[in-house]
């Protein structure tokens, strides 16, 4: 795939992260009856948000994780 190629490889392992972490949430999202999303129980679809929320903060802290221990 063109985005795990070698020139891309510093940033595997965020959108790894962020895929990994949008389909456990997607996941929970779409099969819990009562939600467990915290917005969601708020407002209606607005655990979609915090998904991607959720999805960005993943990718910006593994990305910085990366910087550092790398």
């Amino acid at each position: 795939m063109l985005l795990f190629r070698k020139s891309n490889s510093k940033y595997r392992l965020a959108v790894l992260a962020a895929l990994v972490t949008a389909m456990i949430l997607g996941t929970v999202q779409m099969i819990t009856d009562p939600p467990l999303l915290l917005l969601e129980r708020f407002v209606k679809g607005f655990g979609w948000i915090e998904v991607f929320l959720a999805c960005a903060f993943a990718a910006i802290v593994i990305n910085g994780m990366n910087e550092i221990f790398v």
